[in-house]
């Protein structure tokens, strides 16, 4: 008897196949009962509070979006003024500022370069101020630009307001899907960086619109000062969303980081999906500690990744310039 114990020691049996599902969904219940009174659907549901940080958050890449195409309908009115209207001038200002076709063009894909610059930038600042806070301070960006593009007396005004506004459009469009992915459930991940690719879509849409009816002397300025309100809007309406949980695990507010999740899931228990994350974190503090920029620094260097970014960035100014 105590030889056979010992080979079953050794070699323990084969569980069969009918064995083989009843110890999983065994495992499964000790997984979940260590949890007590958690409900694991939670963990995929998505709250409304979840759902209107994404919306506030979403307001970003419509300003962006909005910023894409400004200046699609006005451009006659922006160029040149009617003869009647050559020397009159609307609270100070001047109705038109005349450039010739190819200053225009700068103006318009000078958008894209403050937008490279920006994106670039856009890791290091989520990363050291958060995505909350850099969204604010990306309101102001987008402030300032909107601010120089509506009350500019010459063309070199207008083209700095655009560098300007792009660089907040760049920033948006990265730091608005990583906040979105943040603070999603696992299963609504997908839905909710859609707000982004949605708010985007919009935002171009309503700018076309109103440049089409807005495209006078008098009114292209009105389409480039409606920016100004959107970034002041959207500045006041990101104080009330939460820091992502993620971000402030990384930077070890343990305490904040649980804090947030309870408010974005609904719920109090959150012990499960907290507890999930340490392993990511890992591997993202690993990113954060310069992988990432010596990565990127190492793809520019290469040949191949260079000539495409050049030639995109060519084909967005062209682009630009055509329209």
């Amino acid at each position: 008897m105590a030889a056979e114990s010992f080979r079953e020691l050794q070699h323990p049996p084969i569980p069969s196949d009918d064995e083989v599902p009843k110890m999983l969904i065994s495992s499964k219940d000790k997984i979940y009962n260590s949890s007590a009174n958690y409900n694991f659907q939670n963990e995929f549901k998505l709250t409304r509070f979840c759902m209107l940080c994404g919306l506030i958050t979403s307001l970003t890449s419509f300003i962006a979006g909005y910023k894409l195409a400004e200046l699609n309908n006005p451009k006659k009115s922006i160029m040149s003024c009617n003869k009647s209207g050559e020397n009159e001038e609307m609270f100070r200002l001047p109705l038109c500022l005349p450039m010739s076709e190819v200053y225009f063009g700068f103006v318009t894909s000078v958008l894209a370069l403050g937008g490279l610059i920006g994106s670039i930038l856009s890791g290091k600042l989520a990363d050291s101020l958060g995505r909350k806070k850099s969204l604010i301070l990306n309101s102001s960006i987008l402030f300032v630009g909107s601010i120089l593009e509506t009350f500019a007396y010459s063309p070199f005004m207008l083209v700095l307001g655009r560098f300007l506004s792009g660089i907040g459009a760049g920033i948006g469009f990265v730091i608005v899907p990583m906040y979105l992915t943040e603070i999603a459930p696992i299963k609504s991940r997908g839905f909710l960086n859609m707000f982004n690719t949605v708010g985007a879509a919009l935002g171009t849409f309503v700018s076309q619109v109103l440049g089409h009816f807005l495209n006078t002397d008098h009114g292209w300025r009105v389409v480039l000062g409606s920016g100004i309100f959107m970034s002041v809007f959207s500045g006041i309406t990101l104080l009330y969303i939460v820091e992502s949980p993620r971000y402030l695990y990384i930077n070890n507010h343990k305490n904040e980081s649980k804090f947030s999740l309870k408010k974005l899931r609904g719920m109090d228990n959150v012990e499960f999906e907290f507890n999930t994350w340490g392993h990511s974190i890992e591997k993202t503090n690993e990113e954060i500690n310069g992988n990432d920029l010596h990565n990127l620094n190492s793809s520019i260097e290469q040949r191949s990744i260079g000539k495409q970014s050049f030639w995109c960035f060519f084909c967005e100014c062209v682009n630009k310039y055509l329209e």
